[in-house]
């Protein structure tokens, strides 16, 4: 968890006194460069320009709200990220989900569920998904079926939710799902039209594919001309390159006019 510091001037709510430290150690980035910034983050929200070491830092630093129990420390977060201006107020938020303990994570997860609803990119979305991975392994019963119900939402990020939060990396997994309960969320957004839910369904094949080899290539193989481009290129960068090949050849036959 953050470190406690001396409270904040008195009035100061808790997204006020994350931003007035955000603004202050703002540096001079250009504003092209803001541009680019957000437009690669994908998120509606301004950016101020803070490297994530830095925000970390600022984190780190604690805050005058950061006390009492997780139930009161998870209610002023929620304040924060329902409050943001910044993309950066929303990360600091993100900070201290990353930190909350095994024994709180159940606390926080109707917070992290609300904070699904309203996330807009990518990088906050992963954060999330880090999240509720750790909580599927410990209450599989409880997340699963959320992420069933996301699987069909008709938010985008919910669906990116629904695979991305069944596996994020692989190797840092403890209990992971059996192959057909990853592959029965994937295969219903092969065809889904958002960017960043393709991405999610890359990523999940491609992590799944180290647990699951067999499996999961059969998968690959079987609905290889309606993977996506997107989703194609971020499934397949740690294929082995025979294998990899081979899937190109598919996809291009499967787009060659009969005849």
């Amino acid at each position: 968890m953050e470190a406690a510091t001396a409270p904040p001037p008195d009035g100061a709510s808790p997204v006020a006194e994350v931003e007035a430290r955000l603004e202050a150690e703002a540096g001079e980035a250009k504003s092209k460069d803001l541009d680019a910034l957000q437009a690669y983050i994908g998120t509606a929200m301004p950016c101020l320009g803070h490297s994530v070491p830095h925000q970390r830092r600022l984190f780190r630093q604690g805050y005058g709200f950061a006390a009492g129990t997780v139930e009161d420390r998870l209610g002023a977060w929620d304040q924060v990220w329902h409050g943001a201006t910044y993309y950066e107020t929303r990360s600091q938020a993100c900070f201290f989900l990353e930190r909350v303990k095994a024994n709180a994570r159940p606390a926080a997860f109707p917070t992290a569920q609300r904070w699904v609803k309203t996330v807009d990119n990518w990088v906050h979305s992963d954060v999330l998904s880090s999240f509720f991975v750790q909580l599927l392994d410990e209450r599989p019963g409880e997340v699963y079926p959320l992420l069933q119900r996301w699987n069909t939402s008709s938010n985008p990020w919910e669906r990116r939710q629904s695979v991305v939060s069944l596996i994020v990396r692989a190797r840092s997994r403890k209990a992971p799902l059996a192959a057909p309960q990853i592959l029965q969320l994937v295969e219903p957004l092969l065809a889904d039209a958002d960017h960043f839910v393709q991405r999610g369904v890359g990523w999940t094949l491609r992590e799944a594919h180290e647990l699951y080899p067999d499996a999961v290539g059969a998968f690959v193989i079987e609905n290889a001309q309606r993977l996506s481009a997107v989703a194609f290129a971020t499934a397949s960068k740690k294929y082995e390159r025979p294998f990899r090949e081979d899937l190109k050849r598919r996809r291009k036959a499967a787009r060659q006019p009969a005849g």
